[in-house]
Formats: C-alpha cells, structure tokens, sequence
C-alpha cells in the first residue's frame, strides 16, 4: 500500500524503488494522546485504531519515530491522528507516478 505510487525501476532484474515521500501531519483537534502498555507495536496499534496494520506509518510520522518494530514506552503519551483521509491523500499526491 505505501508503495502502490512509488516509481518503480526495473534494471538488471532487480526492482529499485524511487524515494518515498511522506507528508506532514498536522496537529488537529481530533488528535488523540494515549499511552500503551508496555509490548505494544506502531502496527498493533494502527489496526487498533485503523483498521490496517499497513498505517503504522503515519503513527510514526506523527511521533517522530522510525519503523513499526519500535517498543513503546508506556511512559509516553502517543499522538493518534483519528481523521487519516487527508493524511492519505496528501501522501498520494507526493508519490504519484508519473509514468
């Protein structure tokens, strides 16, 4: 999913991604801040709240982090951006191919 507009090279049977591209996610009212328990995941969460473990991302954007693997520290309050579809949209836009 986060790939379907990346462009895509094919040379010397190898498959190369061009760079992906991610929006800035702004602060909303809508935002929620939550603190997890100790052993949830950027994934975990994105289905919790998403529905699809594929928006881990935008969990992460939104934080500052870097890959769904990152354990939470159930000390800290994580900002949640319920309304994605603009977030989804804007990361579309960015990475539309042109070919």
């Amino acid at each position: 999913m986060r790939y379907n507009n990346t462009k895509i090279l094919k040379k010397d049977k190898k498959t190369i991604y061009s760079t992906t591209f991610y929006p800035k996610i702004p602060l909303k009212d809508s935002d929620e801040y939550v603190r997890f328990p100790r052993g949830m995941r950027l994934d975990n969460i994105a289905f919790n709240y998403y529905g699809n473990i594929k928006y881990w991302w935008i969990i992460a954007l939104a934080n500052g982090m870097k890959g769904p693997e990152i354990q939470i520290d159930p000390m800290k309050q994580y900002r949640i951006p319920v309304n994605i579809q603009s977030v989804l949209r804007d990361f579309a836009n960015l990475n539309t191919s042109s070919t």
